[in-house]
């Protein structure tokens, strides 16, 4: 499990992330989300030691991260953007991850042949989208406890991500494994996650713990029988989307009935509830939270 309790971490005098409590279980998925700048990376190095909090506590099974830097054997992070020396290879990547994490070359190439990259040659010679693989490869060739993906699906295409996802949920199954996998788009990340954390300049607007289900929002498809101003149906808890003539959609901050009865005095003549995709729930936390 990984605990994080009054998490502070500063750049220079600025406030760069605080999060009060978090507690992700073992054998569980994140998706961490977020804007540019948001703070997804800052997290992500803040628990892979990589970088140090000036505040609260940071904890792998109980045992604290700033404390005791033996504890990251079980974890590996990869990063959005490795940096890759002009000599970095297969074989030295290889050489490097097997001395910390005792992953064996017959895994690693099962794992290479499965993402079509081969099993030698200098990483300066490869795309952009071969070079994520690569790295994607190792991840799950070392098959460490806890696993911290940043932006993991830049620069692959949709065929590469879908097979990451299924080499990640097998081993996930397989193992008792902990991923926290961060993105700007919720999209890449509905198919994978058990819970989402949204970051918002540092800090934490939402935790869905059971995933996003957007039961605080509806989204509403509303018809009238003539001519309806749509501007009538506006307020705090209800955003208006779209409309033309008779027809509009919405969004209200409340559950189907709540959303049933503030209609009502309206009288529209048809009224049709659909589920909120991950992304409409993440814009409009998003935007909720810039006028806080």
């Amino acid at each position: 499990m990984i605990e994080i309790k009054h998490l502070k971490k500063y750049y220079d005098k600025t406030l760069a992330l605080t999060i009060d409590s978090l507690a992700i279980e073992n054998n569980h998925v994140l998706g961490l989300v977020g804007t540019n700048g948001s703070g997804k990376s800052t997290l992500l190095r803040l628990i892979a030691g990589v970088l140090t909090q000036e505040e609260g506590e940071i904890a792998l099974d109980g045992i604290s991260v700033k404390d005791h830097p033996e504890c990251k054997k079980d974890l590996l992070y990869i990063s959005d953007d490795p940096i890759d020396h002009v000599n970095t290879s297969i074989d030295s990547l290889f050489l490097f991850y097997s001395v910390f994490y005792g992953m064996t070359r017959e895994k690693l190439n099962a794992y290479l042949d499965y993402f079509s990259i081969p099993h030698s040659g200098n990483l300066s010679k490869f795309s952009k989208g071969m070079r994520r693989r690569t790295y994607l490869a190792i991840a799950l060739a070392v098959e460490p406890k806890i696993l911290l993906l940043d932006e993991a699906f830049d620069g692959l295409d949709p065929t590469g991500k879908k097979a990451f996802i299924l080499a990640l949920s097998e081993l996930i199954e397989r193992n008792d494994m902990t991923v926290i996998v961060a993105s700007h788009s919720i999209r890449e990340l509905e198919n994978l996650c058990d819970s989402y954390l949204m970051l918002q300049e540092g800090k934490v607007i939402t935790y869905a713990p059971e995933g996003l289900n957007g039961e605080d929002f509806t989204k509403i498809g509303v018809a009238f029988k003539d001519s309806f101003d749509f501007t009538k149906l506006s307020s705090p808890k209800a955003i208006l989307v779209s409309h033309i003539d008779k027809i509009g959609t919405l969004f209200f901050e409340g559950t189907k009935e709540e959303a049933e009865a503030y209609l009502a005095p309206f009288a529209p003549a048809v009224t049709e509830f659909t589920p909120l995709s991950a992304e409409e729930y993440f814009i409009l936390k998003t935007e909720e939270h810039k006028h806080d």
